[in-house]
């Protein structure tokens, strides 16, 4: 271990065997560190003021005031120890170890010393734990025992000196922490002590302390380094988009909006027969038109009177072809019996030895309206109206039409 400031005069026994314990781990004994040999501290409370500390030790892991008492009579014993009381030595009525004026024992003198430390420490920006310790030297061939009652104060610790008992406490301490104490802040604390030209940061270094990582222009900055939690995304260009989308004109209010859309029509598969227009009541017109006259070979349908539309709808007549079909046979069959039967008899009319004069083409066969039965589901035929009374025979007429099987034709 590095030692500074030992080659003071003046120095105690107790405190120089100290000091050749510290300077003799090397190799593989060696504990990583540097002492400072009557190290004066400032006062937290005066800073113009400074007590004295008997040795300030830094390793990697800790800091450390120590304060050297050695036992003043030549005696051995067992060495009572509490926080609170005075010390004392078996056999012994006086104290076994000095006691600095004003002060019950030495935990008093060695905890000023580890929070003026701690203060100083704080002052150079450095937090880091700081602590204190009671060296105990006995006499030569005088062994001592320590034993100690009540509550030991946090952070103050009382050891008995012996060169493996004290690298065992600096061994313990390092387990228990982590290394936190860096060459730079170790040599920061030594300006502040005064002591910054004893001691360069590359000796510390050597000695075993860390050393922190230094921002160099050409490294990049940890904030550079580290890839970014959320990468940057590209401008956007409105061209990305595509043309711009008109904007839909605002929606009309309800009382100014248009009327719906009529329905879209209706495929001819779907959509409804077209129905004719209602047809006047057969009172209103006459059978035969005057325009027209009468022809027996065409059967007369007396038309009906069709009832109004009704709302129910319509039947899909793409779903009854078989239905319709057959309204459709038996009107077929009803007219062709029709015009057979008016063939014959204009057949057996035409053939009879009536001395009845014929009637011209210009001449109007006298009908009456009939009134027509109750209107039937369907249109049926009616037969044609009864033949005129025989009157006196005219001049032979030349017959204007033939029918087949009619005679002298």
């Amino acid at each position: 271990m590095l030692v500074i400031n030992a080659e003071r005069t003046g120095i105690p026994p107790t405190e120089q065997r100290i000091i050749g314990w510290l300077r003799t781990w090397t190799d593989e004994y060696k504990v990583a560190g540097i002492a400072i040999s009557g190290c004066y501290v400032p006062e937290r409370n005066n800073p113009r003021t400074a007590q004295e500390t008997d040795l300030v030790v830094i390793t990697p892991h800790t800091c450390v005031a120590v304060e050297v008492k050695g036992i003043i009579p030549r005696a051995g014993g067992e060495l009572s120890c509490s926080a609170n009381g005075r010390w004392s030595l078996s056999g012994v009525p006086q104290d076994p170890v000095h006691v600095r004026k004003g002060d019950t024992n030495p935990i008093n003198q060695v905890s000023d010393a580890f929070f003026n430390l701690k203060a100083c420490a704080e002052k150079a920006g450095i937090e880091a734990f700081v602590a204190g310790l009671v060296l105990v030297v006995p006499h030569a061939r005088y062994p001592v025992t320590l034993r100690w009652s009540g509550p030991q104060p946090k952070g103050c610790d009382v050891e008995l000196a012996g060169l493996s008992q004290l690298r065992q406490y600096f061994r313990r301490r390092a387990a228990r922490h982590e290394a936190c104490w860096s060459a730079e802040r170790v040599h920061a604390l030594l300006a502040a002590l005064g002591y910054a030209d004893r001691v360069t940061p590359e000796q510390l270094v050597a000695e075993g302390f860390p050393t922190e990582p230094r921002q160099s222009s050409s490294a990049p900055s940890p904030a550079a380094a580290s890839p970014p939690a959320h990468p940057p995304t590209a401008p956007v260009s409105p061209r990305d988009f595509g043309p711009p989308i008109p904007a839909s004109p605002p929606a009309a209010p309800i009382h100014a909006q248009p009327p719906p859309a009529p329905p879209a029509a209706r495929t001819p598969a779907t959509a409804p027969p077209p129905t004719s227009p209602p047809r006047a009541p057969l009172k209103s017109r006459p059978l035969i038109s005057p325009d027209r006259p009468f022809d027996v070979s065409r059967p007369t349908v007396l038309p009906t009177d069709r009832p109004r539309e009704s709302t129910v709808p319509q039947r899909d007549t793409a779903t009854r072809p078989r239905r319709r079909r057959g309204g459709v046979v038996l009107l077929g069959a009803a007219a062709a019996i029709a015009l057979i039967g008016g063939g014959i008899w204009a057949v057996t009319q035409g053939g009879s030895d009536s001395t009845e004069p014929r009637q011209t083409g210009d001449q109007l066969t006298p009908t009456t309206t009939v009134e027509p039965p109750a209107p039937p589901p369907q249109p049926t035929t009616v037969p044609p109206p009864p033949p005129p009374p025989p009157t006196e025979r005219s001049a032979p007429r030349t017959p204007r039409g033939c029918y087949p099987f009619q005679p002298d034709c």
